[in-house]
């Protein structure tokens, strides 16, 4: 089986260089290759070359990491890297033929343990360790799920496999070593063409936006996703966080309420799916691929959801354990694969394929705290789509943070559902 693999390429004042190591890439055959780059207080036109590639050439991660050193830049590379391995290559690096990556990967079959590296022929491996090594992510990880810093210099130690693949460099590689205290804590800036764009709304509650942030860099593998914050007028320190960390956001005025919110960020992507996530959730391991499958599986489907606590059937189970991860590996044994069509889904969490508001439209405004996604389902399945539930799938919701709660039957929203919806309402 194809092993993800996130290349990571550190670069300081080098835009004469990417765009030709770019255009290398770009012949690799792997379609599992996500390519990350960490921009290290350049002051040349690094970003505007990033920028390019990322339209014009093939998908990048970009990572800002100023006031950083060289050790720095492939830490931050590395916490963000989602590929099961990982390789150090400079911006000189260039492969020689397409299956280049494939043939590194296959090792990895025959020796599926963390003391396997695997480096390409046509260098003296000598003296440029962790470069060009191929190793399992989690190597680096701690047992927490950081970067170990000696981990990252000891990868000589490994044992290595040499692969029938030739690549060449030029110039003198940096040497690593540990990074300048203190560091500035970063979240990439991602510019990559999007399949997916994760929509979180926010109004206050930074601690628990700050646990669900922290929950999405670590549990979604697949490369291919950014995150666009939506905050609701936040009082408690949420922008500036946001602004600290370098996430992407945008800062409405007034507590606009739900619907309103998510189309003014609609109005921001120009395509892909997307998907709504409370900022009181905690997603778990594979939450997106899984979604994401049932949309490739079943072409009728254009919402989907996963199993939760603290929301309404049927997606809603009873939890003993208070940890999402446990729970997430139980629904895994108890439900693999298994899907469910439905007629409803909550809100809380909720992948949207990219043709449905072009199909459907966008959320209908008046619904500004509660109703939409209610709303939401009533229209896609009269217009003949399907819903779907995927069972082995988990992720937390600590429910109704930042709103009050389900309001009695005489609130405006409800009676804006009864007047489109009528007996179909209980």
């Amino acid at each position: 089986m194809l092993k993800a693999i996130s290349l990571i390429v550190v670069a300081e004042n080098q835009c004469m260089l990417l765009e030709d190591l770019a255009n290398n890439l770009k012949k690799q055959d792997n379609s599992a290759l996500e390519i990350i780059v960490v921009d290290v207080n350049s002051s040349d036109a690094t970003q505007e070359v990033l920028r390019t590639i990322a339209l014009n050439i093939l998908p990048i991660r970009i990572v800002r990491h100023p006031k950083s050193d060289f050790m720095g830049g492939v830490i931050a590379g590395l916490s963000r890297a989602r590929g099961e391995l990982v390789m150090l290559i400079p911006p000189t690096a260039r492969f020689t033929a397409p299956d280049d990556l494939r043939k590194m990967t296959a090792p990895f079959v025959t020796y599926p343990i963390e003391t396997c590296a695997v480096i390409p022929s046509g260098i003296d491996m000598a003296n440029v360790a962790p470069f060009f090594y191929l190793v399992w992510k989690k190597v680096f990880e701690t047992y927490s799920g950081g970067v170990a810093v000696e981990k990252i210099t000891s990868v000589a130690k490994l044992n290595v496999v040499q692969a029938d693949v030739v690549m060449s460099y030029s110039g003198t590689l940096p040497v690593l070593a540990p990074p300048t205290p203190p560091r500035i804590p970063v979240y990439a800036t991602d510019r990559i063409t999007y399949d997916v764009t994760i929509i979180i709304l926010t109004h206050n509650v930074l601690e628990l936006t700050q646990k669900c942030l922290q929950s999405v860099e670590k549990y979604t593998r697949y490369p291919y996703y950014k995150v666009l914050v939506v905050d609701n007028a936040s009082t408690d320190g949420t922008l500036e966080w946001l602004a600290e960390n370098n996430y992407e956001f945008l800062a409405l005025n007034t507590n606009m309420g739900f619907a309103p919110a998510v189309n003014k960020a609609l109005d921001l992507i120009p395509k892909g799916h997307v998907v709504l996530l409370n900022n009181d959730t905690i997603v778990t391991s594979g939450w997106l691929e899984k979604l994401l499958d049932v949309l490739k599986k079943y072409p009728e489907v254009v919402l989907v959801g996963p199993k939760g606590n603290n929301i309404w059937s049927p997606q809603r189970i009873t939890v003993a354990s208070k940890d999402p991860e446990e729970i997430n590996k139980q629904m895994e044994i108890s439900y693999p694969g298994k899907v469910t069509f439905v007629n409803f889904l909550t809100g809380y969490c909720l992948l949207i394929r990219d043709i449905t508001f072009k199909e459907i439209g966008k959320f209908d405004e008046r619904l500004k705290f509660r109703g939409e996604d209610n709303d939401y389902a009533f229209r896609v399945l009269k217009q003949g789509y399907k819903i779907a539930l995927r069972e082995d799938c988990f992720v937390w919701h600590y429910g109704a943070a930042t709103r009050t709660k389900f309001p009695p039957p005489d609130c405006s929203e409800v009676k804006i559902l009864k007047e489109k919806y009528g007996k179909l309402l209980p």
